[in-house]
Protein backbone atom coordinates (compact mmCIF):
# COMPACT_ATOMS: atom_id res chain seq x y z
CA UNK A 1 0.00 0.00 0.00
CA UNK A 2 1.08 3.74 -0.94
CA UNK A 3 0.39 6.73 1.20
CA UNK A 4 0.74 10.46 -0.34
CA UNK A 5 2.97 11.93 2.73
CA UNK A 6 4.50 15.64 2.01
CA UNK A 7 3.59 15.49 -1.77
CA UNK A 8 5.16 12.63 -2.45
CA UNK A 9 3.78 9.02 -2.59
CA UNK A 10 5.34 6.18 -0.64
CA UNK A 11 5.26 3.23 0.54
CA UNK A 12 3.35 2.76 3.84
CA UNK A 13 6.40 1.00 5.33
CA UNK A 14 8.39 4.62 4.80
CA UNK A 15 5.49 6.83 6.06
CA UNK A 16 6.60 9.25 8.88
CA UNK A 17 5.14 12.19 10.33
CA UNK A 18 7.46 14.44 12.19
CA UNK A 19 6.83 14.43 16.61
CA UNK A 20 7.02 17.46 16.24
CA UNK A 21 3.36 17.96 13.42
CA UNK A 22 1.11 19.58 15.22
CA UNK A 23 -1.62 16.97 14.35
CA UNK A 24 0.32 14.42 15.88
CA UNK A 25 0.75 17.01 19.39
CA UNK A 26 -2.80 18.37 19.42
CA UNK A 27 -4.76 15.93 17.49
CA UNK A 28 -5.69 19.04 14.74
CA UNK A 29 -7.25 17.47 11.77
CA UNK A 30 -9.55 18.24 8.67
CA UNK A 31 -11.08 14.48 7.01
CA UNK A 32 -12.60 14.61 3.42
CA UNK A 33 -13.97 11.88 1.35
CA UNK A 34 -14.47 11.50 -2.48
CA UNK A 35 -15.28 8.36 -4.56
CA UNK A 36 -13.83 8.05 -7.47
CA UNK A 37 -15.45 6.02 -11.20
CA UNK A 38 -12.80 5.59 -13.61
CA UNK A 39 -9.97 8.15 -11.77
CA UNK A 40 -12.30 10.60 -11.52
CA UNK A 41 -13.09 12.50 -8.59
CA UNK A 42 -16.66 12.91 -8.08
CA UNK A 43 -17.07 16.93 -7.52
CA UNK A 44 -13.83 17.06 -6.68
CA UNK A 45 -14.56 21.13 -6.65
CA UNK A 46 -16.83 20.59 -4.36
CA UNK A 47 -14.59 18.58 -1.68
CA UNK A 48 -11.46 20.87 -2.44
CA UNK A 49 -13.64 23.83 -1.28
CA UNK A 50 -15.07 21.87 1.92
CA UNK A 51 -11.73 21.01 2.42
CA UNK A 52 -9.96 24.00 2.21
CA UNK A 53 -13.12 25.88 4.48
CA UNK A 54 -12.71 23.01 6.82
CA UNK A 55 -8.96 23.59 7.19
CA UNK A 56 -9.29 27.26 7.48
CA UNK A 57 -12.29 26.69 10.40
CA UNK A 58 -9.67 24.28 12.09
CA UNK A 59 -7.00 26.96 11.86
CA UNK A 60 -4.64 24.72 9.84
CA UNK A 61 -1.96 26.52 7.11
CA UNK A 62 0.09 25.57 4.83
CA UNK A 63 -2.02 23.32 3.33
CA UNK A 64 -3.58 23.77 -0.80
CA UNK A 65 -6.49 21.58 -0.94
CA UNK A 66 -6.36 22.03 -4.32
CA UNK A 67 -3.43 19.85 -4.73
CA UNK A 68 -6.08 16.83 -3.97
CA UNK A 69 -7.89 17.19 -7.07
CA UNK A 70 -4.46 18.08 -8.89
CA UNK A 71 -2.75 15.00 -7.31
CA UNK A 72 -5.60 12.43 -7.67
CA UNK A 73 -5.06 11.40 -11.48
CA UNK A 74 -1.39 10.27 -10.43
CA UNK A 75 -2.41 8.54 -7.10
CA UNK A 76 -5.25 6.21 -9.17
CA UNK A 77 -3.08 5.84 -11.55
CA UNK A 78 -0.25 4.04 -9.37
CA UNK A 79 -2.44 2.97 -5.98
CA UNK A 80 -4.86 1.09 -8.47
CA UNK A 81 -7.96 2.94 -7.50
CA UNK A 82 -8.56 3.92 -11.22
CA UNK A 83 -11.11 1.05 -10.71
CA UNK A 84 -14.59 1.48 -11.77
CA UNK A 85 -15.30 2.52 -8.24
CA UNK A 86 -12.68 3.02 -5.73
CA UNK A 87 -12.64 5.57 -2.49
CA UNK A 88 -9.65 7.33 -1.79
CA UNK A 89 -8.97 9.26 2.20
Amino acid sequence: MLAWVNGALVPQESATVSVMDRGFLFGDGVYELVRFFGGVGAAMDLHEERLARSCALAGIDGFDARRCGRSAPNCCARTGCATPASTCR
